[in-house]
């Protein structure tokens, strides 16, 4: 969990805001995973818990944390729990969070029973968390080039893209299945450094390469040259992962074909930005076995 509080006061002339406190609410089967609290890159003492009437759930409160300058914003991040049996993986869970500031340096604010700024208090604020989803899985994407820009080239280019499987420490999750879908005009090369290139259509139907357009150009959807494990920009792979534990899935993959971006010299030395993250979704999201 990330809060995050924002002095939207001006830069010259603006007021200052001192001692700033939160508090989040957690829903009944969340808890705070402890010594995870931190706040610029700095470890933060765990908040005052404290059960919220009715049954509804957990209160934390983070105390004297920052001060915060006109214009300037601060963030804490914290980790928590669901359990299991109250919010399995599908479900999802809200929470809410206050933030309060004094302006007086001598004078911490306090926050009710409720969450609510009580006393101290110059400014405060208060919203509803996004949607927290419940997973057995993460995934994430890495590709290695600076700035995330390729050299265009047919076959003389490649580059890994690296696919990081993170299982939840609770228990296990049995055949996991991860697609990953590659932007136009990349290539998956599943075979290593052998050519298998082909001379058949990208899909049946697609335009053959030598076909001029309006404009003497070629477009998305163009019959091209192959390699094996070329799936259409779709690559799958199956994994087991352990409780806690993480893999990874690796492809060499070359720039191949038309694109946008900025030119640099001939057509083999293009250059196209590339967003590593934009394109990987998870197909299927296993429950914790086990």
């Amino acid at each position: 969990m990330t809060l995050t509080a924002k002095n939207s006061t001006s830069t010259s002339g603006g007021t200052a805001l001192y001692d700033l406190g939160y508090s989040y609410t957690m829903p009944p089967g969340v808890s705070y995973v402890a010594g995870s609290a931190t706040a610029d890159g700095q470890t933060l003492p765990d908040p005052v818990q404290s059960s919220l009437a009715n049954n509804a759930g957990t209160l934390l409160v983070f105390s004297n944390v920052s001060d915060l300058v006109a214009g300037d914003q601060k963030s804490i991040a914290f980790r928590v729990m669901p359990s299991t049996s109250t919010l399995p993986v599908g479900t999802s869970f809200t929470g809410t969070a206050q933030v309060a500031g004094s302006g007086d340096a001598r004078m911490v604010p306090t926050f009710d029973g409720t969450g609510k700024p009580a006393t101290n208090t110059t400014n405060s604020a208060a919203a509803t968390s996004n949607a927290t989803a419940v997973s057995a899985i993460t995934v994430s994407k890495a590709e290695a080039s600076p700035e995330h820009e390729r050299v265009r080239g047919v076959h003389t280019h490649p580059t890994v893209y690296t696919l990081t499987v993170q299982n939840t420490a609770t228990a296990p999750s049995n055949t996991v299945t991860v697609t990953d879908y590659l932007p136009a005009g990349l290539e998956f090369l599943q075979c290593g450094g052998v050519d298998n290139t082909t001379t058949g259509p990208e899909y049946p139907g697609a335009p053959d390469l030598k076909a001029a357009t309006s404009a003497n150009a070629t477009g998305p959807g163009q019959r091209r040259r192959r390699r094996c494990g070329d799936v259409h920009g779709r690559s799958n792979g199956r994994l087991h992962a352990d409780r806690g534990a993480a893999g990874r899935l690796g492809s060499r993959v070359p720039d191949h074909g038309a694109g946008r971006g900025r030119r640099t010299g001939p057509d083999h030395e293009h250059r196209e930005r590339l967003d590593p993250h934009a394109a990987v979704r998870v197909l299927r999201t296993d429950p914790p076995t086990g």
